[in-house]
């Protein structure tokens, strides 16, 4: 009577082994690939998060978010910009109710706020620089095609939605 073997020889163990490493390999490209366009969805996502915060900043006060505001008795560039103004919008209330809007970006009572990283102003794809001191974001506001940022009354003022010191309805984009 034959006795029935039992277990795997080494060589077949080897040979499990290695086809389980090829199909690690052969998936690992592809699991990249989905954590990647899951990345640029949610890169999309935050787009549309911020359109519509901006829409629903000027269904509330009929009109767009200056690109910046100077600080109260000051001329500098150093006031609040847009995406401070939409903060409620994204559901960030928390952050918006700590500004101090007579206060500089830079002033010392807001170093925990520049620092507070905010989801939706950043892009899961993007490599955060070694040592980023501010939460920082991946998104912007155009000032048009010519822009005088200073919006001195030139004969060729900003032509975009988001202006310094202006504020811009919806009639005066269409």
């Amino acid at each position: 009577m034959k006795v029935g073997r039992k277990g795997f020889t080494l060589v077949e163990l080897l040979v499990v082994i290695a086809i389980i490493g090829v199909l690690v390999a052969m998936l690992l490209p592809a699991v990249q690939a989905a954590r990647e366009a899951a990345r640029r969805s949610s890169c999309t996502n935050n787009v549309k998060q911020l359109a519509l915060a901006f829409h629903n900043y000027h269904d509330t006060y009929k009109k767009f978010p200056a690109y910046q505001y100077p600080v109260s008795g000051t001329n500098s560039w150093e006031g609040h910009g847009a995406l401070t103004m939409i903060l409620p919008f994204i559901e960030q209330n928390n952050i918006y109710d700590r500004v101090n809007f007579t206060l500089r970006w830079d002033h010392g009572n807001h170093s925990a706020l520049r620092t507070t990283h905010i989801e939706a102003f950043k892009c899961p794809s993007d490599v955060p620089y070694p040592n980023q001191a501010y939460g920082g974001t991946n998104y912007g506001v155009s000032g048009g095609a010519r822009v005088n940022f200073y919006d001195t009354g030139s004969p060729t003022p900003a032509s975009g939605v988001f202006v310094r010191r202006r504020e811009t309805s919806m009639a005066e984009v269409l």
